[in-house]
């Protein structure tokens, strides 16, 4: 909600095209790395096992360890994160719609919190009760979240220019890709810091 907020304020093009080609950087540092461990040690296992062998006999056990519990509890934080994330894109709906919420739809209301906090919740459940299907029903599952993800890009590159064109019109090339706005009052750098 706050990233949502503050690019309310300032028009981030140039920067989320910047932050892109830094996350691809250092993604393929990431997986060239993995590439490496992967052929030098061709063990069937996930990277906590690789990180063992790595290590050497003398600390195989403890890399290991140390590696899988952070590889666990990364894992908890991603499910965790993209519950939360997805229960703000879906409330975001409510300030686009100027819906009135009890106290208003800011994080300094403990009401707004705690619904936004509910949906996660219910998102995090059904995410977890997914795992909990027969495995005849996985394929099933894959199709409609794939006909999901069809159907909303379709509604992007169809119906969103159709609405566009008819309501406030395109944006031109020079505000896409170069403008940036600067609503918040902080330095050029450190608004340029917080958007990527």
């Amino acid at each position: 909600m706050v990233r949502y907020r503050h690019f309310r304020k300032v028009s981030p093009n140039p920067i989320y095209r910047s932050s892109y080609l830094i996350t691809i950087f250092f993604m393929m540092i990431t997986a060239f790395v993995l590439a490496e461990i992967c052929s030098a040690l061709p063990l069937s296992g996930s990277i906590y096992i690789w990180a063992a062998e790595s290590a050497g006999p003398k600390y195989a056990r403890f890399f290991g360890f140390i590696v899988a519990w952070w590889s666990c509890t990364a894992w908890m934080t991603f499910a965790a994160g993209n519950c939360q994330t997805t229960a703000n894109y879906i409330v975001s709906q409510v300030q686009v719609w100027e819906v009135e919420f009890p106290g208003g739809a800011s994080n300094d209301n403990v009401k707004w919190r705690a619904f936004i906090w509910a949906i996660s919740e219910v998102l995090l459940v059904l995410a977890i009760a997914i795992n909990y299907l027969p495995p005849r029903m996985y394929s099933a599952v894959f199709k409609f979240s794939a006909g999901l993800m069809i159907v909303d890009f379709l509604l992007c590159v169809i119906w969103l220019p159709i609405g566009v064109s008819r309501t406030y019109g395109f944006r031109s090339a020079k505000d896409v890709f170069t403008m940036t706005y600067n609503g918040t009052g902080a330095p050029a750098g450190w608004n340029w810091i917080l958007c990527l």
